[in-house]
């Protein structure tokens, strides 16, 4: 699958778990993470635990472009502009692997 594409469906998976964890900030919908017939409560364990499962580099990309959404550019005190585009490329292909996208 293409990255631009992953990259996509990543956007909108981060999308819905900020949405659903305000939800749960706000008591709009329970979260007890005990109950797992709650979609909800599945979906944010697949996700936290897609997340979890990958190194911690990767895991700061994943976090900073798509949950935490830093200040832009976050990454060029860490990294050249072609290493952070070859490490967020991984980062991506990785999680929705994990995520069992792809």
């Amino acid at each position: 699958m293409e990255l631009h594409i992953l990259e996509s469906k990543l956007t909108q998976l981060s999308k819905n778990y900020i949405s659903i964890q305000t939800a749960f900030q706000t008591k709009t919908i329970s979260s007890r993470y005990q109950d797992l017939s709650n979609p909800f409560i599945l979906f944010c364990l697949d996700i936290e635990n897609a997340f979890y499962s990958l190194p911690s580099p990767l895991r700061r990309i994943i976090n900073n472009d798509f949950f935490y959404q830093a200040y832009y550019p976050w990454w060029k005190e860490i990294y050249s502009e072609e290493q952070y585009k070859r490490l967020r490329a991984i980062a991506i292909v990785r999680f929705m692997e994990a995520y069992h996208e792809i």
